[in-house]
Order: C-alpha cells, then sequence, then structure tokens
C-alpha cells in the first residue's frame, strides 16, 4: 500500500508532479504555520541587516579604542561583504545538497558565533578575521532563507509573504540602530556586538523548534517519506486535513538588492564628520533606519494585489532621483 506522497512518483510529467506539490500546499493553506515561518525566516534576514548596520556603528565608537587608521576602516567595511561572497559560493550549493533548514541553522550559528565573539577582538586584524567569518554565515543564510519559506507557502501567498520576508530587513535595521543608540554610548561598542548576535541565534533555535525541512527539498533528493511528514506537520498545525493525493513539484525564488549596503556603512561617518555627537550619531541613523518602514508596509499590500512588477515601477523612480543626487549636495 502505498503513501500520498508515493502515488504521486506515478504521475509522470514534470509539469504534473509540480502541479500535485502546489495542490498539498494550496490544502495546507495559509495559517498559523506559516506566519510562524515568516517570523522565524524574517529573525534570520534581520539578522544580516544587524550584521552590515551594526558593524557601520561600530566604526565611530571603536576607532579610538583600536587606533583604527583609514586603511583598517576600509578592511573593516569590506570584510563582511568579502565574507558574504565566499558564504554565498559555499552556502547556496549546500543548501540545495545538505537541505535549507540545516544550511540555514548552520549559517545562522556561524554568524550569531563569530558576530558575539567580534566583542573580544583585541586589534583591528583579529576585528577583520572576525567579522571575515561572520560574514561567510550572513552569505549562507540571504540565498536560502528566501527559497526557504517560499518553498514553505502557497503560491497564492507568496508574493505578500515574500514582502514581509523583505521588510524584516528595517526590523533588524530598527533593532541595530535602537539598540546601538541606547547600548554604545552608556557601555560601547563590545557589550554591544554581543546583543547584535542575538537575532542570528533566536532564527537558528525557531529553525530547529518550529519548521521542518523544505518537503521540495525532500522530494526531490527521493526522501518521501519525510516529506509527506513535512506536509503532515504543517497540516497539523494549521489544523487542516489533507486530501489523499499530495506533494511532489519545484518551487523557485531569487533576489538581493545591494546599493543600500553601502549607504548604510557610510551614513554614521557622514553624521559623525559634520559634528554629531554620540547620541546624535546614533539618533539620526535611527531615523534612517526608520525610514524604510513606509515603503515596507505600502509594499506589502499593493505586492499581493497588483503584483511585485508594478510594485518596482512605482517605489524605482525615488531611488533613482536620490540616487542622482549631486556629490555636492550630500556634502555640505
Amino acid at each position: 500500500m502505498t503513501g500520498p506522497l508515493e502515488a504521486a512518483d506515478a504521475v509522470g510529467p514534470d509539469d504534473e508532479e509540480a502541479w500535485d506539490l502546489e495542490t498539498a500546499l494550496e490544502h495546507v493553506g495559509v495559517g498559523r504555520f506559516q506566519w510562524a515561518a515568516l517570523l522565524v525566516c524574517g529573525l534570520a534576514n534581520a539578522a544580516d541587516a544587524v550584521e552590515i548596520l551594526g558593524l557601520s556603528l561600530v566604526l565611530p565608537a571603536a576607532e579610538d579604542d583600536l587606533a583604527l587608521t583609514a586603511a583598517g576602516k576600509s578592511a573593516l567595511s569590506s570584510c563582511i561583504f568579502a565574507g558574504m561572497l565566499i558564504g554565498g559560493l559555499l552556502w547556496g550549493p549546500m543548501g540545495d545538497a545538505l537541505g535549507r533548514r540545516s544550511t540555514l541553522v548552520a549559517s545562522l550559528a556561524i554568524n550569531g558565533v563569530f558576530g558575539a565573539l567580534s566583542a573580544a577582538a583585541a586589534n583591528v586584524g583579529q576585528l577583520v578575521l572576525l567579522r571575515l567569518l561572520a560574514g561567510i554565515g550572513v552569505g549562507g543564510s540571504v540565498p536560502v532563507v528566501f527559497s526557504y519559506l517560499a518553498e514553505l507557502l502557497p503560491a497564492h501567498a507568496r508574493g505578500k509573504f515574500m514582502v514581509g520576508l523583505a521588510a524584516f530587513w528595517m526590523v533588524g535595521s530598527l533593532y541595530s540602530a535602537g539598540v546601538g543608540w541606547a547600548m554604545i554610548g552608556p557601555v560601547g561598542w563590545r557589550p554591544f556586538l554581543v546583543v547584535a548576535a542575538l537575532p542570528a541565534f533566536a532564527a537558528a533555535a525557531g529553525c530547529l523548534l518550529l519548521l521542518p525541512e523544505s518537503p521540495r527539498h525532500l522530494l526531490v533528493h527521493g526522501r518521501v517519506g519525510p516529506a509527506e511528514k513535512a506536509i503532515k506537520r504543517m497540516a497539523a498545525v494549521n489544523r487542516v486535513k489533507l486530501p489523499p493525493n499530495h506533494a511532489r513539484g519545484a518551487l523557485r525564488t531569487s533576489g538581493m538588492c545591494g546599493g543600500w549596503y553601502s549607504t548604510v556603512l557610510w551614513i554614521p561617518e557622514y553624521f559623525k564628520a559634520r559634528g554629531a555627537g554620540d547620541s546624535s550619531l546614533y539618533a539620526q541613523t535611527f531615523a534612517v533606519a526608520a525610514a524604510n518602514l513606509p515603503g515596507a508596509l505600502h509594499g506589502d499590500g499593493p505586492a499581493g494585489g497588483h503584483g511585485p512588477p508594478r510594485v518596482i515601477r512605482h517605489h524605482l523612480p525615488g531611488s533613482r532621483e536620490v540616487a542622482a543626487a549631486p556629490a555636492d549636495v550630500l556634502e555640505t
């Protein structure tokens, strides 16, 4: 006697197999499981933002402590991105080979461990090395987290949930800027780096405790039994009874933008060069992070109702105007 997923093996054509998985996910629907998955994956995305913005807050604060030179600042500004490049090349194929969940947990753990250990750096060389290793972890979660969440969702909900997942970047920016504002002045940059690692640890724990492996990944690798258990687990959390035939298919999602990375690294230096004190510096950085909120809220609704292309066309003109601003305007 065959199980529901084993019966799907007899369907044949890939398009019919994909339809079977989509049918299973549609029957699972959108419920408590999907919202929990969004929260966990969102924390993973927020952890990446914390690493990027957190470094920009540490640079002005650690300048005297570590006797940072211009070369040292440049090395610190670029090391996390070098780590992300290495991590992206390593973790992406590992996510396909070993599984989305295990790869995401491992990359988040590396991000958190080396991010927290950065607080103990005795010199700029150690700090660069530790931030490079933390960046390798960040580079792992970026290519995995979006595809992982998409593979846990029915088709009709993916657009809205992907926008929600992307909005957690703003949550991480606010967390980093807010905690930096509250901590770096009174207690220093080292305790701040420990607290900045908490979202990565929280996301890793959430993946282990709340989420199964992607059923698509399991099916692609011929693990029919575990894939069936994953689907049933999702349905049980949503309190949904599945029909007898479900699940096989293929989902795919991608996307990330890099221009904002350079901006958040430059903003604290910009305010400091213009005489901002510590409190004002972090308050201004928090305000810039909070400026993401209107766009994130506006994008969440239209992406589901009008489709991502129209939302992108609506938002790009403002970004283009800022990018085209004359350098002398920004320097004043």
